[in-house]
């Protein structure tokens, strides 16, 4: 006699196990590796009752991944720190929290623009080192990556920035960003939907035989 619960249960477990495969497939490939160098302007105010620093600074560049071809940021320092350290060449700390200097300003932070509503939020801190000859200044930093809109919508990740650029220069500087982040999936990448559909079909072309020798059963 011909069994169906026999027939159906390995179609069954077949298809859920290659969605399965593919949807944890695609979550895989949400890890994103991003590389890219930016010219940069930046430029400074101070508030000197709160002995501080505002360096806010935007990034241009082409061909970026994800056309997160803009980014904007804003930073703080301590004042008497960044005087100090054109005089003398000694590090000085930024940060896009404003109360690691002591200050109730508003939040900093670095925003990637990408197209149409994709933005790629972040916080980032670091060092500065300033030579006092040529007024060149390297940087080093930190970013955490905190979220999102559009595509970038819960983003988590870390990063790294590097970059130069000479205090009252008109050319802008140099920065390299360096991020490994990732975003929740709900929905499959085309390569594994693709997949799912093909699952899909052949558990539907397998019920079909097993129907069929159903039928020449009877």
């Amino acid at each position: 006699m011909f069994n169906l619960r026999k027939t159906l249960l390995p179609v069954i477990s077949l298809s859920i196990a290659t969605i399965g495969n593919c949807t944890l497939s695609s979550q895989a490939q949400a890890l994103i590796q991003f590389n890219q160098e930016y010219d940069f302007f930046t430029s400074a105010s101070f508030i000197v009752e709160k002995n501080l620093l505002v360096g806010p600074a935007k990034g241009v560049t082409i061909g970026a991944d994800f056309s997160l071809n803009l980014f904007e940021s804003l930073v703080y320092a301590n004042l008497a720190d960044t005087n100090l350290a054109i005089q003398t060449g000694a590090p000085v700390i930024f940060d896009a929290n404003p109360q690691t200097f002591g200050a109730l300003e508003p939040q900093g932070g670095i925003t990637f623009f990408g197209e149409g509503n994709d933005k790629l939020f972040g916080t980032h801190k670091g060092v500065n080192t300033i030579n006092p000859v040529t007024l060149n200044v390297d940087i080093l930093g930190d970013i955490v990556i905190n979220g999102g809109e559009g595509r970038f919508i819960g983003a988590s990740g870390s990063g790294t920035i590097a970059g130069k650029f000479t205090l009252g220069a008109s050319q802008p500087g140099k920065m390299l960003v360096s991020l490994s982040f990732d975003t929740p999936k709900s929905i499959p990448e085309n390569a594994n939907s693709a997949g799912i559909v093909f699952a899909a079909l052949c558990a539907g072309i397998m019920l079909k035989k097993a129907l069929g020798v159903k039928q020449l059963n009877h």
